[in-house]
């Protein structure tokens, strides 16, 4: 029996340092699946949806991760002046990723103007390019790590045309926008708001003059599916040129967002004056009656 139990220790001694090691392998081994599972729900939690596009003529937070390359044409359509009016701004837009959360930006401007019979505005149907511009995006707060997203932008312009009657004026504007949006349902149903001032210096002949607009926007887009968003939004614009909220606006109008490929998407918004809180009527002097925005952004 001693001899057994001599045997039987040494087996055991023999036998420990397999065990140990299996233990030790199975302990990693869970280990591992736990943080698997971790990374897995990590990856569920990032959001699906980019937010920059599914609104109006309102921009969402996200401006994508670090070398992202974008091409988005614009196309804005003002019309609904008394007499017979119509003017198109058209912007095209380079962007590229820096880093993930800086995203700059190069484009071009060119705008077409009819108008007849517009009091204020000469009569005129002229196609011309009229300035460049540039666009730097911070993003500050992420989505899907905070409450709500928010960016900074800077959008340094020049232009060459008058944007209401397409007579040759010069003018440099700095706007600054603060973009912010939540997910009220993850992947499904959006909000956003964004604050925009934009200073414009304006050359007129033998003098300087400044506009200082602001426009205050909320928007809201929900999925009816996962290519397909639909939306709402309300815009209050000011011009504050001979004072301080002195020429104001309020539009409203429904949007649609098309995702057309992983990396290409098309957006249709249009935005009507609605009579002003304030004043009760509509401004048709400094503003159109109408604003529609054409979009499609090509990513790569």
């Amino acid at each position: 029996m001693r001899k057994l139990g001599q045997m039987g220790l040494l087996v055991a001694a023999a036998l420990f340092p397999v065990f140990a090691q299996a233990a030790e392998e199975e302990k990693r081994g869970s280990s591992q699946t736990a943080q698997e599972k971790d990374e897995s729900k990590e990856e569920k939690r990032e959001p699906s949806v980019d937010s920059e596009h599914i609104f109006g003529f309102t921009e969402g937070s996200d401006i994508g991760e670090k070398g992202e390359k974008e091409l988005d044409h614009s196309s804005y359509i003002f019309a609904g002046k008394p007499g017979k009016y119509v003017a198109i701004e058209n912007v095209t837009d380079f962007r590229y990723g820096f880093d993930d959360g800086f995203r700059a930006s190069l484009n071009i401007h060119t705008d077409y103007h009819g108008s007849y019979n517009s009091p204020g505005i000469p009569d005129r149907a002229v196609f011309a390019f009229s300035g460049l511009g540039s666009e730097l995006d911070w993003h500050l707060l992420e989505r899907d790590k905070a409450t709500f997203g928010l960016t900074l932008s800077f959008l340094p312009q020049w232009r060459r045309l008058d944007d209401t009657s397409g007579v040759p004026q010069e003018s440099f504007a700095f706007p600054l926008q603060l973009l912010a949006d939540v997910a009220l349902v993850p992947d499904k149903w959006f909000a956003a708001a964004n604050l925009t001032y934009a200073p414009d210096f304006i050359h007129n002949p033998g003098r300087w003059t400044v506009s200082q607009p602001v426009e205050i926007s909320l928007a809201t887009s929900y999925g009816i599916s996962s290519n397909v968003f639909i939306g709402g939004e309300i815009r209050h614009l000011t011009q504050n040129q001979t004072a301080f909220f002195s020429e104001h606006a309020l539009f409203i109008g429904p949007s649609i967002y098309f995702k057309l490929a992983e990396n290409t998407n098309l957006k249709l918004a249009w935005s009507a004056q609605i009579p002003d809180e304030t004043t009760g009527r509509l401004d048709l002097v400094n503003y159109q009656r109408h604003q529609f925005r054409v979009q499609f952004a090509m990513g790569f």
